[in-house]
């Protein structure tokens, strides 16, 4: 009950109707120094909360599409916080048409983040190539007859033959 209330009310804060000023200046004010700051990490802790609640799962991924397709809210603060709450979603369902645009329907400003995001969020997910991968597949080396190290050099199992 505590949880269905805590994700309502967030989503009502996040709403982005003229009428809701709190989420206005939130999202907008001249401090947003986006995920980073308070704000921030808020909306994406709050957003994840109304994601993983599933009788508010739909209406969060409404809002955060809302926000992703809105110029009102800067991409300062929109796409860190997005990526946020997509990381370790990627396999929700509904996630695709978030990444999108559901149905086509986005505005052009949503069409320009959300390539941006989804850029992101394929970055996080891939691995980092192994700086030197010839260090793991070169053998290793045999000193030389006349190098130094050839007396000590361990000559390996001994093989013998049959008589």
């Amino acid at each position: 009950m505590i949880q269905q209330a805590g994700a309502t009310a967030f989503l009502a804060l996040t709403g982005l109707t003229d009428d809701n000023a709190i989420t206005r200046s939130l999202a907008t004010g001249p401090d947003t120094d986006g995920a980073a700051g308070a704000e921030g990490k808020l909306f994406v802790r709050g957003w994840r909360a109304a994601w993983k609640h599933a009788p508010t799962t739909d209406r969060a991924k409404a809002a955060l599409a809302a926000w992703l397709d809105s110029p009102a809210v800067p991409d300062t603060l929109v796409l860190p916080v997005a990526e946020g709450v997509l990381r370790g979603n990627l396999r929700d369902a509904g996630v695709p048409d978030l990444l999108v645009g559901e149905g086509g329907v986005t505005t052009e400003t949503g069409r320009r983040r959300r390539p941006v995001l989804l850029d992101r969020l394929i970055a996080m997910e891939v691995p980092e190539p192994v700086a030197d991968q010839q260090a793991d597949t070169t053998p290793p080396s045999v000193p030389a007859a006349d190098s130094p190290d050839f007396a000590t050099a361990d000559p390996g199992p001994a093989v013998t033959t049959p008589a």
